[in-house]
């Protein structure tokens, strides 16, 4: 078979469902520091410099440090407390998936559900319209015609179009290049979690091919394991090892860095209680990412098996 030719190979027919998870504390304030903080507040308080955290005067420059610790105990509180209330048009409950603070992210984009006694307790809870989930539903409705959003989340029944090459975002209900289908649906996501919700995303996470991440993204058995999974070689062009970029406003030094580095940030800082305060709110969302972890290492140990990967010959 030719895997470069959909003509020959009958692999691009199917599709492959992979997911990237994150720990909750370092995905929260990374998003917090990636733009959870406006221009102008970053302006006044440090400057022109494009990032916050400068890690060159970082506990070496004792002004500097100061001045990052009042801010973040004064900034990331405010931040969780005014991405809910609504103000400026921050926060609705149709937009969950956008870039402000959301608890339990991770596990409420998992826990969802479309049939049987947990949508209806999700309905009622939410006075959400049973018949806006059903029919959207890709069990329930047919993407024949390219017309469906092509977007990330919802705004005022409005979308973004974020395939647009134009820089200025555009509200519409089209995409501009035409998807076949869908890739938002309304959210019934909100409301109380419990840990029936971390039982439910843990089986909705089961059903993924791949499961990654992203503090093992680097790691070289990541790229082998998801082009095996691929059935692609190892060392074709898009293969991780050859496509990954850095988008980060800080670059990490170390691993340990790369799975710890903001709650370590916060530690030092004598930020505890700022800690504290995130772990309580996404508890349930870190009792998933311990479980998602398991299912990750259990992938990986299959894999290294039947390959037998890191054995010396």
């Amino acid at each position: 078979m030719d895997w470069q030719c959909s003509a020959f190979d009958p692999r691009w027919q199917e599709s492959l469902n992979i997911i990237v998870l994150r720990h909750p504390i370092e995905r929260h304030l990374s998003e917090f520091f990636f733009s959870g903080v406006t221009p102008a507040t970053k302006n006044k308080i440090f400057g022109k410099n494009r990032r916050i955290i400068q890690k060159d005067q970082l506990f070496l420059n004792k002004t500097y440090t100061n001045i990052l610790a009042r801010f973040i105990y004064e900034e990331v509180p405010r931040w969780m407390e005014y991405s809910k209330i609504g103000r400026k048009r921050k926060y609705k409950a149709t937009t969950m998936f956008a870039r402000w603070y959301q608890d339990n992210f991770q596990l409420r984009a998992l826990a969802g559900c479309s049939s049987g006694q947990c949508l209806m307790t999700k309905v009622t809870e939410q006075s959400i319209e049973l018949r806006s989930i059903h029919d959207l539903h890709p069990l329930n409705h047919s993407y024949i015609t390219p017309s469906a959003t092509c977007t990330h989340f919802f705004r005022e029944n409005s979308v973004y179009d974020v395939c647009s090459t134009s820089r200025k975002r555009k509200i519409t209900d089209q995409c501009s290049t035409g998807c076949d289908v869908p890739c938002s649906y309304p959210t019934i996501a909100e409301g109380s979690l419990d840990k029936r919700d971390v039982r439910h995303a843990i089986k909705s996470l089961q059903a993924f091919d791949v499961v990654l991440l992203m503090e093992h993204l680097l790691d070289d058995d990541q790229s082998a394991f998801l082009n095996d999974v691929m059935g692609v070689p190892r060392d074709v062009h898009f293969a991780l090892n050859n496509a990954r970029k850095m988008n980060a406003n800080v670059f990490k030094s170390n691993k340990r860095e790369v799975t710890h580095f903001y709650r370590d940030l916060f530690t030092k800082l004598n930020l505890q209680s700022v800690l504290l305060r995130l772990e309580e709110e996404n508890k349930l969302e870190i009792e998933f990412f311990n479980r998602a972890v398991d299912v990750h290492n259990q992938q990986m140990k299959l894999w290294k098996e039947e390959t037998g990967w890191g054995k010396i010959e």
